[in-house]
């Protein structure tokens, strides 16, 4: 297999449930991601055939072999699926990066899911942690200490990636909208600024419960839901992207980097139990 005139990846894991012992399981609770990196090792991941027009010339899709993707079975009213979409191009935080982005991401869940729109769509954006109790800075980490620290630039691409996501819900592709980490000081630079309020913010408070007072004050005024999670800042790094695309792809000719990840819950409305949970990594030459 070739993989010198390929510039991108979309490595999928299908359903990690199926697949991760239970040790797996009771670690990710502390550190989410190890599904993730653990499905991409164990996966033995395969080049996927009669892909058709769902990529360019220039993508080579991978799936796992033992359990090949299928189209959700039983009508959409079934299932809540829940969607959280990693942007972690601190790179490409363009307007036109982040709308190719998710449009990219929804052909990705229609073409291989059958997945026409979200229950939720929860948006996690680079370099922002709640809590920085224990946090391991890493050269690939740049997290800022405070909100201070946020270029402004940085702050208008929040804004100007949330209006696009205003764009799915508009077109019913999306119920409701999710923040990822921010805080009260984040959540006042966003929120006055845009049409579509996030209905909840997810934050990971260091595996503290206890939530810091004004969080829970301002989260009483807006009406936001907020939930605890597991996710770490640096969801997937260099080396961890590189070596799973190498296990597929031996002849790789360089480093990758990881452009964005999707994790998608899918829930059914009956018995609240998950029928389906897995990852969409998309990655790209150095």
């Amino acid at each position: 297999m070739g993989c010198s005139d390929v510039k991108q990846f979309l490595l999928c894991t299908g359903d990690v449930t199926k697949n991760l012992k239970s040790g797996i399981w009771n670690a990710s609770r502390s550190v989410s991601n190890l599904e993730l990196i653990k499905a991409l090792e164990n996966g033995s991941l395969q080049e996927l055939n009669n892909a058709g027009d769902m990529v360019d010339a220039h993508t080579k899709i991978f799936v796992a072999p033992n359990d090949p993707l299928q189209h959700l079975d039983g009508k959409a009213d079934d299932y809540e699926i829940i969607v959280k979409l990693f942007f972690l191009d601190g790179k490409n935080d363009s307007l036109d990066g982040r709308r190719g982005t998710t449009d990219q991401v929804f052909l990705y869940l229609n073409q291989l899911l059958g997945i026409n729109n979200v229950s939720t769509l929860v948006a996690s954006f680079p370099h922002v942690v709640f809590s920085k109790e224990g946090l391991k800075v890493t050269p690939d980490s740049r997290v800022y200490s405070s909100i201070d620290e946020v270029p402004e630039e940085e702050i208008q691409s929040w804004i100007d990636t949330w209006k696009i996501l205003e764009g799915k819900v508009r077109q019913g592709k999306v119920g409701t909208l999710g923040i990822s980490e921010f805080g009260v000081p984040e959540l006042e630079k966003l929120i006055p600024n845009v049409e579509i309020s996030p209905e909840s913010t997810q934050i990971n408070n260091g595996g503290e419960c206890k939530l810091p007072l004004d969080l829970a004050k301002y989260a009483e005024q807006k009406r936001l839901k907020i939930f605890f999670h597991s996710d770490p800042p640096i969801f997937i790094d260099e080396n961890e992207i590189t070596e799973a695309i190498r296990h597929a792809c031996p002849n790789l000719p360089a480093r990758a980097h990881a452009d964005w990840v999707v994790r998608y819950t899918i829930l059914s409305r009956k018995t609240s139990v998950i029928h389906r949970k897995g990852y969409f990594v998309k990655a790209s030459f150095m």
